[in-house]
């Protein structure tokens, strides 16, 4: 299967660089991303028999890749390579936050059991970062700030 690159694509939840990150399941590491697709980028990709992989979430569309850190054979795995629009390696210290476009080379991977066996899934082998939206480790504090500076809230949260 040869290799394909979607352009101007929008990535969320993206836990690419740096170390592996626990996994949903708390069982193992890995590297993650939602990739949000245009309706060309999903046509593509089905005319390729894509399995169930599609999500829709607030207006858009997205499949969730997931690189584990160490393959089912016990083989360390490598990061997703991930590089700025000159092509130079992205600083790992550098988050990409959520809307981050980027352009992604992929590869479509036969999948061999479940319910999806005999589909295929896309695989990214490397991420080129076009528009940075960068992270915001603090993100959204709820108004837990203006709460604790406005309101008496008492002995019951002691």
């Amino acid at each position: 299967m040869q290799t394909k690159v979607l352009k101007n694509v929008k990535l969320n939840w993206a836990k690419l660089t740096g170390e592996p990150r626990l996994n949903y399941s708390e069982d193992g590491y890995e590297w993650s991303v939602d990739v949000v697709v245009d309706s060309d980028h999903r046509e593509l990709l089905e005319a390729e028999n894509i399995g169930d992989y599609f999500k829709e979430k607030n207006g858009e569309t997205f499949f969730k890749y997931r690189r584990p850190s160490v393959y089912a054979n016990g083989n360390p795995a490598k990061p997703v390579r991930v590089i700025d629009a000159n092509g130079k390696a992205w600083d790992p210290e550098v988050a990409l936050g959520n809307g981050t476009v980027a352009d992604i080379q992929i590869t479509m991977t036969e999948m061999k059991r479940g319910k999806n066996k005999g589909t295929f899934k896309p695989t990214i082998l490397a991420v080129r970062v076009t528009d940075l939206v960068e992270y915001n480790p603090g993100g959204d504090d709820f108004g837990f700030a203006e709460v604790a500076e406005t309101a008496d809230i008492g002995d019951e949260w002691s």
